[in-house]
């Protein structure tokens, strides 16, 4: 089993300064990934959150985090972490930081849908006691593929 690597840094907001950035990971990450304008859409959105990971050491952005907050549910809608960066507990950071923001915001449940391929991603959210709750056939494109829905009830 891999041991998990400490990387200081920090977790704030994002700012459009950083979207260049974002979309550089986004790219990296996703076999589909979003346009500039839905970033800038989430950045401005009322009910929109992006965070990101800032290391410490070289203040670069690693990972992020994007999700929207109605009434007491949240949904994480994109979270992705640089290639260079992974497999050092920045999405379990990302993670940990969500939990405790719906807790704050007195949220009852975080829900997200990944890619049933992407198994890397499932392990991760599992690990962090989010429950299968469905899937929805065909709903991604480009690859097309499942999407597996996780929900986690914050207590």
């Amino acid at each position: 089993m891999r041991r998990k690597i400490s990387v200081p840094g920090k977790i704030e907001p994002a700012t459009p300064d950083d979207l260049d950035r974002i979309l550089d990971i986004e790219g990296e990450s996703s076999p589909n990934p979003w346009r500039k304008s839905f970033f800038e859409d989430e950045i401005t959105g009322r009910l929109s959150n992006i965070f990101i990971f800032k290391g410490s050491i070289k203040e670069h952005i690693s990972g992020f985090i994007t999700f929207r907050k109605i009434d007491d549910i949240i949904e994480i809608s994109n979270i992705a972490v640089s290639i260079i960066d992974r497999r050092k507990g920045i999405a379990g950071d990302l993670l940990s930081f969500m939990k405790t923001f719906a807790v704050k915001e007195g949220v009852s449940e975080i829900f997200l849908e990944v890619r049933s391929q992407n198994t890397g991603a499932v392990k991760l959210y599992e690990k962090f006691g989010f429950r299968f709750s469905g899937i929805r056939k065909g709903y991604y494109t480009n690859p097309k593929d499942d999407a597996r829905m996780f929900i986690l009830d914050i207590n």
